[in-house]
């Protein structure tokens, strides 16, 4: 799917190709966001050869090394990111790729999973489309976002530490269960530690960038002081 975000006055467009979209030369100025989820490989090449941009494949987004997680070269932005999310109902993992693509007038994500994160971003700009009305403010709005639910999530995992130190102390022994669930509760915390390493990196080079980010600089600090503190946790 495509979703295609016009700003400041906001308005929501889903395509499955952009062939369906007779005036897209006309409100290409007016794009703030092209949102790629799940798509397929046609629509991937659609929006490149439009837009006159480049994604990673879905195996390069997988494989991507840290010191290539940010890229910048001639005004354009690359950004690929690791989301860190529990199941419902269980204490397992998911981790999944994004990939962000920032260029003055328009922010470009591709993804192949459903976010909340990204779902919250959407219902802030609907409602304050001018407060994010260019490229730069949404995905600074997606940062944000993204670090209230890493912190949601340390909560959580904070909770789930407390709950087996009880265990322990109650019980006054380690069995087999008690020792997965210490395991698991290490896999979790590495996860997110390294999903929020991973995040700051990104956000250190992004403050960098004073020409792109000029808008958003200091909300920008905050998201790493938040980040920083989370880390420290």
């Amino acid at each position: 799917m495509i979703r295609i975000f016009k700003l400041p006055e906001y308005s929501q467009i889903k395509v499955s190709s952009l062939q369906e979209l007779s005036n897209l030369s006309e409100m290409r100025n007016d794009i703030s966001w092209v949102d790629l989820q799940e798509p397929t490989t046609s629509q991937i090449r659609e929006v490149e050869e439009f837009f006159g941009i480049t994604f990673p494949t879905r195996q390069q987004q997988e494989e991507i090394e840290t010191s290539s997680r940010y890229l910048e070269n001639s005004g354009i932005i690359k950004i690929n990111s690791t989301f860190v999310n529990i199941v419902p109902n269980t204490s397992n993992l998911e981790e999944h790729e994004m990939s962000f693509i920032l260029t003055e007038k328009t922010l470009f994500t591709l993804r192949f999973f459903d976010s909340r994160v990204i779902s919250e971003t959407v219902k802030k700009i609907k409602q304050f489309p001018m407060i994010f009305a260019n490229a730069s403010k949404i995905f600074v709005a997606i940062l944000e976002a993204r670090t209230d639910f890493d912190a949601d999530l340390m909560e959580s995992v904070s909770k789930y530490v407390a709950e087996i130190s009880k265990k322990i102390n109650y019980d006054n022994k380690l069995d087999e269960n008690l020792l997965l669930k210490i395991n698991e509760n290490q896999d979790l915390t590495m996860s997110l530690r390294e999903a929020l390493f991973d995040k700051q990196r990104v956000l250190s080079s992004l403050l960098r960038n004073e020409d792109l980010m000029i808008d958003s600089y200091n909300r920008l600090r905050i998201i790493i002081k938040d980040i920083n503190s989370l880390i420290e946790h």
